[in-house]
């Protein structure tokens, strides 16, 4: 019997498997409902397969975004993944869904929701703050 491995499975050892979720922490400015630029953090909870060890801890964001619309933006910078290290990383919602790339261009390594709170049409406020979940496949 032969086994064969295709390209994904070459990167088995190196590979984080991970479901998240969690909140925004400081989002500066607030992301406006016509466009704009500012800088986030985010802290979450995150259940991983880091290098074929099951990890649970923290995972953090932060970076920078520029958003076009309300709930269409690109979110981008450093993310901290348990038990397997720290990568760039790109996330492009809309509609407030949208592909995550880790440490990679290409194919997505996943998929995020946001649902966002402090929506205040009136001031032009799209959201203050924002649960964040989702699940990746990060290499190394």
């Amino acid at each position: 019997m032969a086994i064969t491995m295709g390209a994904s499975d070459a990167h088995a050892a190196g590979a984080a498997y991970c479901t998240f979720n969690g909140a925004s922490g400081s989002i500066s400015p607030y992301v406006r409902f016509y466009g704009g630029t500012g800088s986030f953090t985010y802290d979450g909870q995150a259940n991983c397969l880091s290098n074929g060890i099951p990890t649970i801890g923290d995972i953090r964001m932060n970076g920078q975004y520029d958003a076009q619309l309300c709930g269409a933006a690109r979110f981008y910078g450093s993310i901290e993944i348990p038990g397997f290290g720290g990568f760039p990383f790109t996330l492009e919602i809309e509609d407030f869904v949208g592909p995550i790339w880790i440490n990679q261009s290409g194919d997505p390594s996943g998929h995020v929701h946001f649902t966002p709170s402090g929506l205040d049409p009136v001031g032009g406020t799209c959201f203050s703050q924002t649960n964040i979940d989702g699940y990746f496949i990060a290499y190394d």
